[in-house]
């Protein structure tokens, strides 16, 4: 029998005495080895690989059988086995229902930290079995026989096993919890406070330049103090200003210098945030997603116990403030991109109101680029509210006009985009109604708007008449995205342009333009092609996170998105923005 690699008392030697036939009975940790009966090593017809019956992994602590190495691997890594055994991922073998303890193949032993070696089986013997972790790779037997023990040798290997498993508890006993009644809503309370003080940061991290160079940087102390001597403050921070991914640390940061409990939790509107926000907090500290900071989205999540920063989505703080009121264990709460109000943002800030009369230790920091200040001042009992400024970068603006201009795009008629034919037939130009009533504003009478684009050329005001506002022009969009990757956007002498962003206003119509974009001789092609990328709220986690990645050189990064990535999110190497002035948003009329 191969156990953990720190064997106890009683487990290096059983007596031999009295091995004979009778059944290992009454051993009532460990049903699932009562009987052994190991199966013959069987090779396949081909001479190489033995049977798939021998490739059971069964944990000596947690007694779970794994189909495969890629199941005992998930296994290992999992957190009810670390949880269980304190953290180690190897803790031994016991042998599965055919009585074998297979191998460990270089991939699994690299795993776990052992030698690769080959399989072992129980053999009857006349001399004492000694238990020992795999050593050099066995020649499997010819004959294995059936082993049984007697009832001296059960009651030493129950106590050992009984030892054994007591030593790998790590989390404290709790006492058994009653069903709850029907109709009664079950509460989940923690079952530890906050995590330890984390440890200092040396030198502020591998990313301390770039932390530093953040506008927020100036306003550290300010904010810090605040937050201590406030039960809720407000941040009113321009994009790109750092407060998303600064604050949180800064209040980590100083529960570190001041050797103080903190457990973190910073909600964001949508999933991609919540997980793009973790990542890059988690490589500015220089440090793994999982551990101290992690992310809990639906049907994602990666934090542990230890976890003390972590980014959720707002329907997972109301799950959790559902079955747990108190917030037990936590003692910061932000919330970004306040400014968002849905159902959901509104509902939270009502039950974060009402927690704070209960809680006074609780401290709560909204956050938002633009939102009204004074009205969630107010709803807090005059918050404090301070103001972060932005990071301005020298930008060159271009209105549809300008973009037909250069372009030299032609608005045809019968196309969707036009007055009067395809989405907008039965719209015609010259209907008799004026959508802006009988005195339309002078900015826009055909004079005032002949005279404003004279400058453009018969052509572009053609266009502009023929243009219908309600739809989406894709082959304009398409012609400037070619524009932007051949670098023909950028004026002569200047630095050539980074990725390209696309906002639209649903998935369809990222769907439309992908295929728009896809016929272009410039992007059609590998490796080109798979860097044309749609960014939204329903993809795959890992196709999300793709839009962070950099491109292979002589290669132009094209991301077409709807408004998640307007503040929710950073790419950095953006470039160039082209808008197509159009959003989905649910109102509510109250």
């Amino acid at each position: 029998v191969v156990l953990a690699k720190q064997p106890s008392a009683g487990l290096a030697k059983l007596p031999s005495a009295g091995l004979g036939k009778q059944p290992l009975t009454g051993l009532a940790k460990q049903p699932s080895i009562a009987t052994f009966q190991p199966a013959k090593l069987q090779r396949t017809a081909s001479g190489g690989k033995v049977s798939s019956e021998i490739q059971v992994f069964r944990c000596a602590v947690c007694r779970v059988d794994s189909n495969g190495e890629a199941q005992f691997i998930q296994h290992v890594q999992g957190k009810k086995h670390l949880n269980k055994t304190g953290g180690r991922v190897w803790c031994g073998l016991l042998p599965n229902s055919a009585g074998i303890i297979p191998g460990l193949s270089p991939k699994v032993a690299a795993v776990v930290g052992q030698a690769p070696c080959g399989p072992q089986s129980l053999k009857a013997a006349a001399k004492p079995v000694v238990l020992k972790v795999h050593a050099a790779p066995p020649r499997p037997p010819a004959n294995v026989h059936h082993l049984r023990l007697t009832p001296e040798a059960e009651r030493a290997l129950e106590a050992a096993l009984s030892a054994a498993s007591e030593r790998a508890e790590v989390a404290p006993v709790e006492a058994p919890v009653s069903e709850p009644v029907e109709g009664q809503k079950r509460q989940r309370r923690s079952r530890w406070g906050p995590p330890p003080p984390p440890l200092q940061q040396v030198a502020g991290g591998p990313l301390r330049m770039v932390r530093e160079a953040l506008p927020v940087f100036a306003m550290r102390s300010e904010l810090l103090k605040a937050i201590r001597e406030n039960p809720v403050v407000i941040v009113e921070g321009e994009t790109g200003s750092g407060k998303t991914t600064q604050i949180p640390q800064y209040i980590v940061e100083e529960a570190a210098l001041t050797d103080q409990p903190c457990s973190l939790v910073c909600t964001q509107p949508r999933r991609i945030s919540a997980i793009g926000v973790a990542d890059r907090v988690a490589e500015e500290r220089g440090e793994r997603t999982g551990g101290l900071i992690g992310y809990s989205v639906r049907l994602d999540n990666s934090s542990c116990d230890l976890t003390q920063l972590l980014f959720v989505t707002t329907g997972i703080l109301l799950r959790r403030l559902e079955e747990d009121p108190e917030l037990e264990g936590t003692t910061h709460v932000i919330v970004d991109e306040v400014h968002e109000r849905a159902e959901e943002s509104d509902f939270l800030l009502l039950a974060l109101r009402s927690l704070l009369r209960r809680r006074k230790d609780l401290r709560v920091v909204l956050m938002s680029a633009t939102l009204d200040t004074k009205l969630f001042s107010k709803y807090f009992d005059a918050a404090p509210i301070i103001q972060v400024s932005g990071r301005t970068y020298p930008v060159r603006t271009l209105y549809l006009e300008d973009a037909l201009k250069i372009t030299g795009h032609v608005v045809r008629p019968g196309t969707d985009w036009s007055v009067g034919g395809g989405k907008g037939k039965g719209k015609g130009q010259d209907d008799g109604k004026d959508k802006h009533g009988e005195h339309p504003p002078e900015e826009f009478t055909p004079e005032a708007l002949r005279q404003r684009y004279n400058d453009y050329g018969p052509q572009v005001w053609t266009s502009l008449k023929m243009t219908e506002p309600d739809a989406v022009n894709y082959e304009l969009m398409a012609s400037l995205v070619q524009l932007a990757v051949t670098d023909k956007l950028v004026p002569e002498g200047e630095q050539k342009m980074g990725a390209v962003l696309v906002f639209l206003s649903g998935i369809k119509e990222i769907q439309t333009l992908h295929e728009e974009l896809l016929r272009l001789p410039e992007l059609r092609m590998d490796p080109q092609r798979s860097w044309v990328m749609p960014l939204h709220g329903s993809l795959p986690n890992e196709e999300q996170r793709r839009v962070f990645q950099n491109p292979p050189e002589g290669v132009r990064k094209v991301v077409l998105a709807t408004n998640v990535a307007e503040t929710s999110i950073t790419i950095n190497d953006v470039g160039v923005v082209i808008d197509s002035a159009r959003m989905k948003e649910n109102n509510y009329d109250g």
